[in-house]
């Protein structure tokens, strides 16, 4: 049984955030969880100072009022697709307009309940800038499965690949997707083995998963050099796995953000769908 009881999905009225939309209502499906859409706004009010063009009362209250309707428009415009996705799956669901005050307010990602968050990438253009799915991880500390826009399969988690590396972020990133492996109708665990002899072999995690009836198969690959995110990438594609899990920064963030890193090239460019814990 699914551990999954509420599922949240940031989008907007876009056609990337009706995609999104779609592919969080088949998750919720397939989890009986509660799905939460959520949309992203900054409150008219905090505006104003960017329009520095008005002048006076007046000028300052006509710009606070076009944005203010523009918003709504918005807001309603997600809202009717969400409602569309839910209600044809006849979906226990609900819909949140979040009014922040200034672009940089978190105190709703702070405050989010919920046991998976599932964002596009690149995030909806009409979500507030800083809502990208790195961003809703770090803030909220919920896992989130990242979906590119670029994605055309028609369902994600059928055949769920495992990046391994023995970590404490790889081990956290498993068991925050127990649900997801349980779901799966394949599950490969992919170990990369450098030629220096680190390597983190997958038989241990092998004998967890099937202590939790999750019947799994290890990937052992031989790679003298290159990028572990390419290398990951490229054993997706190989074995047509439609999901990827990973445990996010299991270096330390300050140097992933500086020199790259596996987390932050496979935010950028990763194939397929993306499960992030940490």
């Amino acid at each position: 049984m699914s551990s999954w009881r509420d599922v949240a999905v940031f989008l907007d009225g876009s056609p990337a955030g009706e995609r999104i939309a779609g592919h969080a209502a088949e998750i919720a499906t397939r989890h009986a969880a509660h799905l939460i859409g959520m949309f992203g706004a900054v409150h008219p009010r905090s505006a104003a100072p960017a329009e520095s063009f008005a002048r006076g009362a007046e000028g300052i209250n006509q710009v606070l009022e076009r944005h203010r309707r523009e918003t709504e428009v918005k807001a309603v415009t997600a809202g009717r697709a969400f409602a569309a996705v839910t209600e044809a799956r006849a979906l226990s669901s609900e819909f949140r307009v979040v009014w922040r005050d200034s672009v940089d307010d978190d105190a709703a990602l702070h405050a989010l309940h919920c046991d998976l968050v599932i964002c596009s990438r690149p995030k909806p253009v009409d979500l507030p800038q800083g809502w990208t799915g790195e961003h809703v991880l770090l803030a909220s500390g919920v896992p989130v499965l990242l979906v590119p826009d670029t994605w055309t399969g028609s369902s994600i988690g059928d055949h769920v690949a495992v990046a391994w590396n023995g970590s404490r972020e790889a081990r956290r990133a498993v068991a925050d997707a127990l649900p997801f492996l349980s779901a799966a109708q394949s599950v490969t665990i992919i170990s990369i083995e450098r030629h220096n002899g680190r390597s983190a072999p997958g038989e241990e995690l092998l004998q967890h998963l099937e202590r939790h009836e999750i019947t799994a198969q290890v990937r052992t690959v031989q790679a003298a050099d290159g990028p572990t995110s390419q290398i990951l990438a490229d054993q997706v594609g190989e074995i047509g796995a439609d999901c990827l899990v990973i445990g996010a920064y299991s270096r330390p963030r300050s140097a992933e953000i500086l020199f790259g890193g596996t987390t932050r090239n496979l935010l950028a460019r990763c194939p397929v769908p993306l499960f992030l814990s940490r």
